[in-house]
């Protein structure tokens, strides 16, 4: 993805205009701190729906304030219950990444359906109750669960 300079492939830039030439949405998936800040940064400078996913996982990491940064400018960030749930991080740190980045630039999802894990509908129902006892409102949730990903796949 990178090159030997450490500026991005010739190839993403392509992947950029395909995306966006089909209204796509850009997820950074399974890659380095610094390949998915690299991507997110030039993918919005191209003008491109852009995804951080799961910055909590212990090898997908990308701290707080950059987080908010990306989320700044346009990046949607995924929060995974997985990540809670197998212990890379706790609900209650989760929710403080949550409040600075804000709601509004977030969107929940339990990275479930795995043979041997609970089912993805209780990890949700659990996910969601957790950030009720932690201070977020209905509107809070709403925003996460259907505001957000709606404007991602443009129901927004």
């Amino acid at each position: 993805m990178i090159d030997e300079q450490g500026k991005l492939r010739k190839e993403i830039y392509e992947i950029f205009q395909i995306v966006r030439s089909y209204g796509g949405v850009l997820a950074t998936g399974h890659v380095s701190l610094e390949e998915a800040v690299l991507v997110c940064r030039k993918a919005r400078e191209y003008g491109v729906t852009t995804v951080l996913t799961h910055p909590e996982w212990r090898r997908t990491r990308v701290p707080r304030e950059v987080q908010r940064e990306l989320a700044e400018t346009g990046v949607r960030i995924e929060k995974n219950y997985a990540n809670v749930e197998d212990g890379d991080c706790s609900l209650e740190e989760m929710a403080e990444t949550i409040r600075l980045v804000g709601p509004g630039n977030v969107f929940l999802s339990t990275d479930r359906g795995q043979a041997g894990k609970e089912l993805p509908v209780l990890c949700m129902r659990k996910f969601l109750e957790g950030l009720l006892k932690l201070g977020f409102s209905a509107e809070d949730l709403r925003n996460m669960v259907q505001r957000v990903p709606g404007e991602l796949v443009g129901e927004g």
